[in-house]
């Protein structure tokens, strides 16, 4: 107690408390006790919120389920486009590439996710495809119009420089 006075007096010629002096803020008379919470306590706090994560992560699983069984299927001789994520092209830039090659006849459906493609034989890739590798062609526009922009490649002679 007299350390606690002595602490907390005003000196006559810094004017200042030595408690002050030392840590910058008075020390207080009057202060709730801290609650101290025991080792078990702590390890129940850290339970409740593992089991929340738990069941959240349990959650988003299931919701990813539910997304892959409503997978769009394809029927046999539908056209689709064949997406280029796990395809080796020869272009240098992934970010110039194309996202999808062009479209290919479904020829039959393997199992539930799975579809053979009518390729190209130049192309000497495996010719069967993940659902998640196809996408769906846009019905409303002609198939003969895509084509058509795509055989677009014709070489021009310069006249003149």
């Amino acid at each position: 107690m007299t350390q606690f006075v002595y602490n907390n007096t005003q000196n006559e010629t810094t004017e200042e408390t030595p408690f002050w002096a030392n840590y910058e803020y008075n020390s207080k008379i009057w202060q709730e006790p801290q609650v101290h919470r025991s080792q078990s306590q702590k390890v129940i706090l850290d339970i409740v919120k593992i089991k929340k994560l738990h069941r959240d992560l349990t959650n988003r699983i299931q919701q990813q389920k539910r997304q892959i069984t409503e997978v769009k299927s394809f029927m046999i001789e539908e056209r689709v486009y064949l997406r280029t994520n796990n395809i080796h092209v020869k272009q240098r830039s992934k970010k110039l590439n194309n996202k999808s090659i062009k479209l290919f006849k479904v020829k039959r459906n393997i199992k539930r996710l799975s579809y053979k493609l009518d390729l190209l034989k130049k192309m000497q890739i495996h010719s069967v495809f993940h659902v998640f590798m196809l996408q769906c062609c846009n019905q409303f526009i002609s198939l003969q119009i895509i084509e058509t922009f795509v055989k677009l490649n014709k070489k021009y002679q310069v006249k003149n420089i």
